[in-house]
């Protein structure tokens, strides 16, 4: 019997209901946690009073980080366009560099990126490869950006580890980067083994998510365009704070920004706050355990 014919209408309504009632509570946690780190911030530095004398002094680093900015955009539309002609998907570079022009806007106010992610499923809705290739190639994206920001956090936790001697924060890093990697082979080379009718509807989903990222991780050339474009838009988010921390006067180096910065992004990545507002903010405060000394405006 079907579900729709066991629940009936009425019962099928209770159920959408429930679940657009979780998701609403989802998202008011992630607004709570974003207002909430604001808040902090703004609590503890004086932005407010600072932020005409910052806009006054550094307009012209405020320039060269907002070009920073935008180049990045393009190079990250890179990566995504390695992973569509790894699965063979093509599409014209320039469409998605518009593309990611478009989800940096919204992205920056919806959930997790989830406006940007759904704009880019929908504009290959129509593929001959199903609907299933192109939500996957925008799941392959995210899983990049986020294994090369573990990659690069856990490269600099030596010199981290030199400023800050944070166990925990060690541990958790390398951890996670080792625990992703075991996961991205088992879900390479071990889920293809798996056919547990427990599972249902959702291994035929499992499996067509292994063979596209097969085809993405065992492209060697593919595979160094994706990773070398992700570690290029890292470095360029790096170089980006450091022009608008360097402007406002904050004496602190690239090489600092290069080590603090891998670790905010992976925090700003995690899906736990709207676009990555507040918990950037809290993590950036959480850093300055670091040896120097931040002023209010390099927050």
């Amino acid at each position: 019997m079907l579900i729709s014919q066991r629940l009936g209408r009425a019962g099928l309504e209770s159920v959408s209901t429930i679940l657009l009632s979780k998701r609403s509570l989802a998202y008011g946690a992630k607004l709570l946690i974003s207002v909430g780190g604001i808040w902090f911030v703004f609590q503890k530095y004086d932005l407010l009073s600072g932020l005409p004398r910052l806009l006054d002094r550094a307009q012209g680093w405020l320039a060269v980080g907002l070009a920073v900015l935008i180049l990045q955009t393009a190079v990250a539309a890179i990566r995504w366009h390695s992973i569509l002609r790894s699965l063979r998907l093509p599409m014209p570079i320039w469409t998605v560099v518009q593309i990611f022009y478009v989800m940096a806007f919204l992205n920056s106010f919806l959930p997790a990126g989830l406006g940007g992610d759904a704009l880019r499923v929908w504009l290959l809705r129509r593929n001959e490869h199903g609907i299933s290739t192109a939500v996957n190639s925008v799941l392959i994206d995210r899983l990049v950006a986020v294994f090369a920001l573990l990659i690069a956090a856990a490269a600099v936790q030596p010199l981290l580890w030199l400023q800050v001697e944070n166990a925990f924060l060690l541990v958790a890093v390398v951890g996670s980067a080792l625990s992703m990697s075991a996961a991205l082979c088992a879900g390479m080379f071990i889920v293809p083994r798996i056919h547990w009718p427990i599972f249902g509807r959702l291994m035929p989903m499992l499996h067509a998510v292994s063979r596209d990222l097969r085809l993405v991780f065992l492209d060697i050339i593919g595979l160094s365009t994706t990773m070398v474009s992700a570690f290029a838009s890292n470095l360029l988010l790096v170089g980006a704070a450091f022009a608008l921390a360097y402007g406002s006067g904050v004496n602190v180096g690239f090489l600092t920004w290069l080590v603090v910065m891998p670790v905010v992004l992976l925090v700003t990545a995690l899906p736990i706050s709207v676009g990555g507002w507040g918990t950037r903010e809290i993590a950036m405060v959480y850093m300055r355990q670091l040896p120097y000394r931040y002023s209010s405006d390099s927050v």
